[in-house]
């Protein structure tokens, strides 16, 4: 997609599906001189219409800039929303976390062990990966992770009617509300008990509405963008067999296989939506922005752009000399979560191919079936052969 938007420019106006007219920025140097940009905001506020209700905003786009979270406030305010998540999530808390990834990992790798003919690896094990750590991590309890993983999948889905668009979001709100509610009543040691102590503790403090929005937030993050970052993972390298046995021989680090993928095809493609906040030019590119101009910034085409990626920027190279990318962003809304994520990626996609040296796609990669959002990229489905050695 980016590829044939950048044919008009490097920022055109496109129509989304819904039928909002934004700029697409697809020039790598653009999206980079924007991210870090003070001219450039989050806050809805500086949409013509969005707050006095004249402009119709619905679907996905309204339930993305509509909650009051740090992804969507800027300045002091960002700050304020953003520090109970950086409270929590240190990084003394994310190392806690490697043995219980290995833990869930190896658990789930035994029950794909028990099934015969072809798997999804998709529902089977990308899935269920970031599912189990989240909610363990949230102290979300087991009766409500299937719940909670349809609600998150929900936000994404850009080709939904309005209709269950809204009550997807609903859901959504309603499981974090009584996540708050129970955590209040009884606090553990988990996540979302220390999310509401540093919540409290702030000045001002913050509202348990706002709590909610931030573990909304800490929750598609965490969950959806993961899934497809493991499933991106371990396509390329299925695909790639040669690939592979850099790894395995230990001539390339696992390391290394997730920073390329993650710059090959990072799972948050698009992440709606920036603002100019007045009249402003940029002059290597030449393009003019009016103060409300919605933008949309691809974070796919980043780390294929020549300016980035000099050379062979289509081709999967887990040798590459590591190429700036934006799969977690840039500037101050880089993903917090960045660490864990990139910790879940590396022990999943290992832990397989250790388990199922042999496996491979049980279709071409050309039919995998891409999921049904312009905001992620990733598969529906990774039908799996696994093939397993005797010795496993």
């Amino acid at each position: 997609m980016a590829r044939a938007i950048s044919e008009h420019g490097p920022a055109p106006w496109v129509r989304l599906p819904d039928g909002l007219e934004v700029l697409a920025v697809v020039d790598a140097d653009l999206a980079h001189r924007l991210l870090k940009s003070r001219i450039v905001s989050r806050n809805p506020r500086h949409w013509p219409g969005y707050e006095d209700g004249s402009l119709e905003v619905g679907g996905v786009v309204r339930n993305w800039v509509a909650p009051q979270t740090a992804l969507n406030a800027e300045g002091d305010e960002h700050r304020r929303l953003r520090a109970p998540i950086q409270g929590a999530l240190t990084a003394k808390r994310v190392r806690a976390m490697e043995p219980v990834i290995r833990e869930v990992v190896g658990s789930l790798l035994d029950q794909v062990s028990a099934g015969e003919g072809i798997v999804d690896a998709v529902e089977a094990f990308a899935a269920q990966v970031p599912l189990l750590i989240t909610t363990r991590l949230l102290g979300i309890a087991e009766e409500q992770h299937r719940d909670f993983r349809r609600a998150v999948a929900g936000v994404f889905e850009t080709g939904v009617a309005e209709a269950e668009a809204v009550q997807r979001m609903a859901r959504l709100t309603q499981l974090l509300e009584k996540l708050v509610r129970d955590k209040r009543r009884a606090p553990a040691d988990d996540f979302t008990t220390e999310m509401i102590q540093q919540a409290d503790a702030g000045n001002p403090r913050l509202t348990d509405d706002q709590v909610r929005d931030q573990l909304m937030l800490v929750v598609s993050a965490g969950l959806e963008t993961t899934v497809h970052g493991i499933g991106n993972l371990l396509v390329a390298l299925m695909t790639r067999p040669h690939q592979l046995r850099l790894m395995t021989s230990g001539e390339a680090s696992w390391e290394q296989a997730v920073n390329e993928s993650l710059r090959y095809r990072p799972p948050a493609e698009w992440v709606p939506l920036r603002w100019a906040v007045a009249d402003f030019d940029d002059p290597e590119t030449g393009m003019r922005f009016r103060s409300g101009d919605p933008i949309l910034i691809n974070f796919g085409s980043a780390g294929r752009q020549p300016s980035q990626c000099p050379h062979s920027a289509d081709s999967f190279d887990v040798t590459r000399t590591p190429v700036r990318h934006l799969a977690f962003g840039y500037g101050p809304h880089t993903c917090p979560g960045s660490g864990l994520a990139r910790m879940e990626m590396e022990i999943a996609v290992r832990g397989w191919f250790d388990r199922f040296p042999k496996c491979r796609l049980a279709v071409a990669e050309s039919d995998l079936r891409m999921i049904g959002s312009w905001i992620i990229s990733g598969f529906a489905e990774i039908p799996v052969a696994l093939r397993t050695s005797s010795a496993r």
